[in-house]
């Protein structure tokens, strides 16, 4: 009955150390899972960001507008904007359909509605007409290089909302642009 005994305890202390062993080797598994895991998500971030490559100029020019204007010697004052809101014509309505070009070489592109709104850039291409405001009409256009699709203003929203991407957006006079032909 002894040995019994002794038999059923030394059993349950290996069992014990079998669970423990597997738990450790469990753990450790899964420590080496996930650092292959973010190395893997690490190297593929990485290479996603560095497809994408903006013109310099035009970075540069995004860059100067951002830090604000100068207002004299060593005073920068910040420039004021305002988003362009999309799905203006319903829900059934595409976000931003209305397609326009510059009348004359090219357009001013601005910050905001304000006439001393600073130019953001300069545009010689396509755009989509998104909102109107007085003289002033909302626009939302590709960045250099990208498709006029790339925008994906073409799905109806549910109701109107700012614009977050992925193209560039402005504000344009009325009176520079004319709509444009398909």
């Amino acid at each position: 009955m002894l040995f019994c005994v002794c038999g059923f305890i030394n059993h349950q202390f290996a069992m014990k150390v079998v669970v423990e062993g597997l738990a450790r080797l469990a753990v450790r598994i899964y420590c080496r899972c996930m650092q292959r895991t973010s190395a893997i998500l690490s190297l593929l971030l990485i290479t996603i960001a560095g497809c994408a490559k903006p013109e310099p100029a035009e970075l540069a020019k995004s860059d100067a507008a951002f830090r604000g204007q100068a207002a004299g010697e060593a005073v920068v004052l910040p420039v004021a904007s305002r988003i362009v809101m999309i799905g203006n014509d319903g829900a059934s309505a595409p976000a931003c359909a209305a397609r326009a070009r510059p009348r004359g070489a090219s357009i001013a592109v601005h910050w905001s509605t304000d006439v001393a709104a600073p130019v953001k850039m300069q545009r010689d291409d396509e755009f989509f007409v998104c909102e109107r405001d007085g003289d002033w009409a909302g626009i939302i256009f590709p960045a250099t290089g990208f498709s006029m699709s790339s925008c994906a203003t073409g799905n109806a929203v549910r109701e109107p909302r700012e614009y977050q991407g992925p193209c560039r957006w402005g504000w344009v006079k009325n009176s520079e642009m004319v709509r444009a032909t398909s």
